[in-house]
């Protein structure tokens, strides 16, 4: 259920007890459904639905007897169906906490070769999978054995350029 929804419900329950002159309202105010989802033991402090608080007569008897007009009948729907959507956001907010909770609770109890291997986004297990893990493993073997190399090379670069720079000065 959406605010937009809710205030259009609203503004149409409005237009239908506030349009009438409260003697000449002769029936219940008919919601059609519009606000069960008000469920008044979590909702509100109210011992009536929204419907029952529509029906003539707690209309009626709530402006004769306790002096209140239809007024604060709509009030209190509105204040329901506000309760609602503020428990609904809660609700939605808490879901969102235990999933980044959950998925913190399952990260940490990873090893760190796992967190390692995700994070090189390695596949699971299966022949194409296992061929793509194979070939990324002699591919680091291959750049090591190329580091290694290239540390030999240049070692023997500047050796190769000791020596040159020996025989041309003749030494």
């Amino acid at each position: 259920m959406s605010l937009h929804v809710i205030k259009t419900d609203l503004i149409n329950l409005a237009s239908k007890i506030f349009n009438v002159n409260p003697k000449d309202l002769k029936t219940d105010v008919d919601l059609n459904g519009k606000f069960d989802f008000i469920d008044v033991e979590i909702h509100g402090a109210t011992s009536f639905s929204p419907q029952q608080q529509m029906e003539l007569e707690n209309l009626n008897y709530n402006r004769d007897e306790q002096g209140r007009d239809y007024f604060s009948s709509f009030l209190t729907i509105a204040i329901q169906a506000g309760v609602y959507l503020g428990f609904q956001q809660k609700e939605k907010e808490i879901k969102e906490l235990n999933h980044k909770l959950d998925f913190e609770l399952r990260m940490s109890k990873l090893s760190d070769n796992t967190i390692i291997e995700l994070q090189k986004n390695q596949m699971g297990k299966g022949t194409l999978e296992d061929e793509i893990l194979k070939l990324r493993g002699e591919l680091d073997e291959a750049r090591k054995q190329n580091d290694k190399l290239n540390i030999y090379k240049h070692g023997f670069d500047k050796t190769q350029q000791a020596l040159d720079f020996r025989s041309k000065n003749n030494m």
